[in-house]
Parts: C-alpha cells; sequence; structure tokens
C-alpha cells in the first residue's frame, strides 16, 4: 500500500490534489480529508494546574497510602541521578 500526504487550500471550496509520478498508475483512491494544524502557530499546552489534585487520595485506606509511598520512593530511587 502507498501512502501520500499533502497539505493544501482549498480554492472555491474544491480541493486539487497532485498524483505523484509513481502513483499515476493507480486507478481508484481513498482520500481522507483532515484540518491541518499549523505546527509553528499551534499554541504550546500550558502547564496544569496540579492544585486540583490536592486531597484527592485523603480517603484512600492508611495502608494503601503507605504502599503507594513505598512503590513511589522506589521509583525514584531507580532514576539516574547525574547532578
Amino acid at each position: 500500500m502507498n501512502a501520500y500526504r499533502q497539505i493544501i487550500k482549498p480554492q472555491n471550496g474544491f480541493l486539487k490534489i497532485e498524483i505523484p509520478e509513481d502513483m499515476k498508475q493507480i486507478q481508484t483512491f481513498e482520500v481522507f480529508v483532515v484540518e491541518a494544524v499549523n505546527r509553528l502557530t499551534e499554541k504550546k499546552k500550558t502547564k496544569q494546574d496540579l492544585s486540583k489534585l490536592a486531597g484527592i487520595l485523603k480517603d484512600l485506606p492508611d495502608e494503601e497510602k503507605s504502599e503507594m509511598g513505598s512503590f513511589f520512593t522506589n521509583i525514584r530511587n531507580e532514576w539516574e541521578r547525574n547532578i
């Protein structure tokens, strides 16, 4: 299966697709029309406010809190730290 990607702008409500030379012998195509995102002007994701997560685990039993704490401590200790 061949794939070809082309970002084009409509002219008078029509899209003109130029078929590459190596695909001109193909008689039938399947076309998907998807809005292109301009990666240069797209807003960067902002950091999420983590304060909304505060207290979310307050009702967790103490044993599970302890297990989670141990788990995360072990994971952090596995990180390579070249500081």
